[in-house]
This record gives structure tokens, sequence and C-alpha cells, in this order.
């Protein structure tokens, strides 16, 4: 495995359009994983992207046995994201690359071939150091031991993915666009979409006004949805078109029930993957 400012390549660029839909497991109502996994089969998503840590797990280690539950659905796990509360110890020392780590070994361990993680958190983290680099550098070799990808995420108005990204050069390091940030650092272009188009590796998508992250469903803001239909065939990714949206108004007793909302989201996501065609 070589790494530093190796440019990365995954081959011959195909063109290929995503037909697979899923949904983030948490779409802002609180249910029993079983009822979740059962109404996002039912609406129509043939995958699905976990939470990889305990933060909402009613017992120790709960969120482990996610995978397979999911699975007894019939749902595909996508990927899995990380924790990201304290990412930017990655910079400074902590504890984070000890999660990141053994988040890598736990995907291994329950068969999730994609792990999320952010490396910085907020607008004030620190600035990249080397001491972040080598922690990613050790996440790089035991992903390419394991069998695991690394997608490491875009978030807000910070340097750290243009800083890494282009010194690890590896074939499980790569990326996850979140589209919803991108909107609003980079208005409507898909900057870091078609910069980094061969590493991509996985996909966050929901909407946005352009005044913050609001995880509202695809047209429900102003993201170009049809310039994303564009590029998204010509980078290398080839997983589901996945959506990372919730229903935020969790505390209104006269929302809309989570079967009409997930029903409502299936059909955003058909018509997304109808401006590939």
């Amino acid at each position: 495995m070589g790494f530093l400012a190796g440019r990365f390549r995954l081959g011959p660029k195909k063109t290929e359009v995503p037909v697979e839909k899923g949904i983030f497991s948490w779409f802002g109502y609180v249910l029993p994983m079983e009822e979740r996994f059962a109404m996002i089969r039912d609406a129509g998503f043939s995958s699905v992207m976990l939470w990889w840590g305990a933060d909402f797990d009613r017992e120790p280690g709960e969120y482990l046995s996610h995978p397979e539950l999911a699975r007894s659905f019939g749902l595909r796990v996508e990927n899995a994201h990380l924790p990201y509360f304290t990412a930017n110890e990655l910079w400074t020392g902590g504890a984070f690359e000890a999660l990141l780590l053994d988040g890598i070994r736990n995907c291994a361990a329950q068969d999730v071939p994609v792990l999320v993680a952010h490396i910085s958190e907020g607008e004030t983290a620190p600035e990249p150091t080397q001491r972040g680099v080598d922690a990613l550098l050790r996440a790089a070799e035991l992903c390419e031991r394991l069998d695991i990808r690394l997608a490491l995420e875009n978030v807000y108005r910070t340097p750290h993915l243009d800083a890494v990204l282009p010194l690890i050069d590896s074939e499980k390091i790569g990326f996850c666009y979140d589209i919803g940030h991108s909107r609003v650092v980079y208005g409507r272009r898909h900057i870091l979409l078609e910069r980094y188009a061969d590493r991509l590796m996985a996909l966050h998508l929901h909407d946005n006004d352009g005044s913050g992250d609001q995880h509202r469903l695809p047209f429900d803001g102003d993201v170009d949805w049809l310039s994303f239909a564009q590029i998204l065939p010509k980078t290398a990714y080839r997983g589901a078109l996945t959506l990372e949206v919730d229903q935020q108004d969790w505390q209104n007793p006269e929302r809309i029930s989570p079967e009409d909302y997930l029903a409502g989201a299936y059909a955003r996501a058909c018509r997304l993957e109808s401006l590939f065609t």
C-alpha cells in the first residue's frame, strides 16, 4: 500500500445510473428499531444507513446488532455513520482516533462495507496537523487489512478534507458527499463532487435553502438536483441514492405519521432517480 501524494485512481470511469434507494435509519421519529426497519422496507427502500455509536442505545452495544436486524427485514446496509461530537480531537490528540479505529473493526465484524466519518466538527475546528494525518494513515492501514472503506465527509467551512485526501493514496479511503453541507458552503455548485469524483464512496442526500443544514426532503430547498444527476453517473460511486433526511417537527402531535413521511421520502427518491434518465 502506497501513501503520500499519490493520485488516487479506481480505473476507467463508467457512466452508470444508481437505481437502489436508501435512507438513514433515523428519520425524525422515536421508534423501536424493529418498527423503524419495517416501515423503511414497506415504504419501498431497499437499503439503510446506520448510526455507528451507542448514543441512542437502550442497552450498551445495542447498535452493533442493527446490521443483522436490518438484514432480517430485507434491507441492505449501505454504510454506518461514526459519531462526530469529538472529531476535532483527531488533530489535537484524544480519544477520537481510538473511536475511529474501533468503528472500522466493528464494521468488519458486522459486515458493514463502509464507515462514514467527520474529521472535524463546527466552524472553529483546529487547523489540520501532522498528528491528524498520521492517525488517518493508521486508519487507512487498518481499512486495507480488514477490507473496509472509510468515507470522509465534507463538513462546513473547514479545510480538513482537502488537506488529507490528496495525501492518502489508498483505495479504502474516500469521500462521502453531503449535498446539504455543500449547498451551505459552496452554493449550488457541486465543487467537491467533481473534485473527488473518483473517490466517492457514500452519499448524504437532503435539501436546504442555503442558510443552514436543514435535512429537508429533496426538492424542498434549492439544491441543484439536475446538475447533481448529470455529474453523479460520471463518478466512481456505485451505491444507493441514500437520503439523510428527517421530519424535524417531532414535538408537534399533529405532525405527519412516520409511514406517510417515509412514503413521501421514497417518492422524492424516485423523482430524483427520474432525473438520471
